[in-house]
């Protein structure tokens, strides 16, 4: 077994060595000696003809050996791996090694992981879910990290390095969106050991030092400003998914949407799926995407998502890959009039603080009374458009409306409805044209209203809108589709136009 100052952390360890590199593996035995590292073995490190791969077919030989001995966690490190004792924090305080892996044994036992990077470069907004421990979707480095099996396994089964140009360092973080949970420490426990040359691209002794922990400072340490990673954020409870598809210039309309989110949003996963349905170049535009992402919005944590036919394929894709309690749901030509407008802070809470709030819309007009606002209940009652006086923490209106339109939906709620009333026998063949999620929801929302006493449903059902009675329009639609062209436009429209015209990137 693996063990560091006494403490179990996998049934073996390896540290992955070439045979050349005498003075790392020398450095490895006094770690071994200063912790009381039981349990690590050197493994004898590969080479490729392609020297860039060389790394990553020595992990994956790991992987092999650890699932022929049927090993349930391993740990595996790399011969630069470094432990200091002063584990470095930006708030005027360090933390104790030591003590630090007592914590972070403890919080292994009550959390859900299949990977522990112990130290890792993060290239996106880290989110804590204890004081030592957060969910990391985007880095580099795999130094040092504890893997289980059913993640090993699927590297193994489902990787192609060569193929695919991911390395183990980008892989480890990426298993987020295949339904496993990766992690890092916080703060990095093991670092990346300072003064060793490359094997893989010898130019010199390397210092990733200061980038390593500036990286930590930008997607960690500048949020949690006192250095308590419990405290509630915005991220920790909000995926942002971006539904759109590949009309012309869709580039354009999504670059838009996301110019005028309000800061707190970018802080959290997205999930940016498109409809590949009625396009014959869908494959460079994918290309395109990718590359967008990657170098024009580079610090966004984002996972592309695919499928074919239309919106109800959308959500049937992206509800299995939500794993916070909330979704703000975005067709890619909508845009926030005002950043500062909504509080989403508030809003959040009101939900986490109200079981019957499961969807809040942003009106593209005021909130005014609408025909689509109101219904008719089995008393030949008119359902209530007014403040939610119930909720406190925010201005919310009573409605019984459904859209696509910009909302915030209770993820739990929405997997209910989808798998309920919304799925059906078309899903990823037929077009959003045919059965959407509109055409399915607003008169099955009217006929539950026009069988029973609104009071006797309206909390199951929870939809309303934010802000107080005359308030907004908060969004404005950018027409991607350009429905509206050469029509008499909107106001939604207009104020999308508006926008446009304003704010130019």
């Amino acid at each position: 077994m693996f063990k560091i100052l006494n403490y179990k952390l996998a049934d073996k360890g390896y540290y992955i060595n070439l045979s050349t590199s005498t003075d790392r593996d020398q450095k490895i035995k006094k770690l071994i000696s200063q912790y009381n590292i039981e349990g690590l073995h050197r493994f004898e490190a590969l080479t490729d003809e392609f020297i860039q791969y060389s790394c990553t077919k020595s992990h994956l030989e790991v992987f092999r050996e650890s699932l022929n001995e049927d090993l349930s966690v391993i740990f595996v490190g790399e011969d630069d791996f470094n432990i200091e004792e002063e584990c470095y924090l930006p708030f005027n305080k360090t933390k104790n090694f030591s003590n630090l892996i007592q914590s972070i044994y403890s919080d292994l036992q009550s959390v859900e992981w299949d990977v522990v990077l112990l130290g890792c470069n993060p290239k996106s907004q880290i989110r804590p879910i204890t004081n030592n421990l957060g969910i990391v979707d985007k880095s580099t480095g795999a130094w040092a990290y504890l893997i289980k099996k059913r993640a090993y396994q699927y590297i193994l089964e489902h990787s192609n390095y060569k193929r695919d140009y991911i390395a183990i360092d980008d892989y480890l973080p990426l298993l987020n969106s295949k339904g496993f949970v990766t992690l890092t420490t916080i703060p990095l426990i093991v670092n990346h050991a300072i003064g060793f040359e490359s094997t893989l691209q010898p130019r010199g002794p390397v210092n990733y030092d200061r980038w390593i922990k500036g990286n930590y400072d930008k997607f960690l340490y500048s949020n949690y400003s006192n250095g308590d990673f419990t405290e509630f954020k915005v991220e920790k409870e909000l995926t942002v998914v971006v539904a759109g598809h590949f009309v012309e210039n869709h580039r354009f309309y999504l670059n838009y949407l996301l110019h005028s989110l309000p800061n707190e949003l970018l802080k959290c996963k997205f999930i940016v799926h498109y409809d590949k349905s009625g396009n014959e170049d869908v494959n460079r535009e994918i290309i395109n995407l990718n590359a967008y992402f990657r170098d024009v919005k580079p610090d966004l944590n984002v996972e592309l998502s695919f499928s074919f036919g239309g919106l109800i394929s959308t959500i049937d894709t992206i509800l299995p890959k939500l794993k916070t309690k909330y979704f703000l749901f975005l067709e890619h030509d909508w845009v926030f009039l005002q950043k500062d407008s909504i509080n989403f802070d508030k809003l959040l809470n009101a939900f986490n603080n109200h079981n019957f709030i499961n969807s809040v819309w942003f009106a593209k007009d005021d909130n005014s009374i609408r025909g689509f606002e109101i219904a008719t209940d089995i008393e030949n009652k008119t359902t209530p458009f007014e403040k939610e006086n119930r909720v406190t923490e925010i201005n919310l209106v009573t409605t019984c409306r459904w859209s696509n339109n910009p909302v915030i939906f209770r993820t739990s709620k929405m997997k209910y409805w989808y798998n309920n009333i919304i799925k059906n026998q078309y899903v990823g063949v037929s077009h959003q044209s045919c059965h959407n999620v509109e055409e399915t929801m607003i008169p099955y929302y009217r006929k539950i209203i026009s069988e029973n006493k609104w009071n006797d449903i309206r909390d199951d059902w929870g939809t309303f809108l934010y802000g107080n009675i005359g308030e907004g329009p908060y969004v404005g639609h950018t027409d991607a589709s350009r429905r509206y062209q050469g029509q008499s436009k909107s106001q939604p429209e207009i104020n999308g136009e508006e926008y446009i015209k304003n704010n130019p990137l």
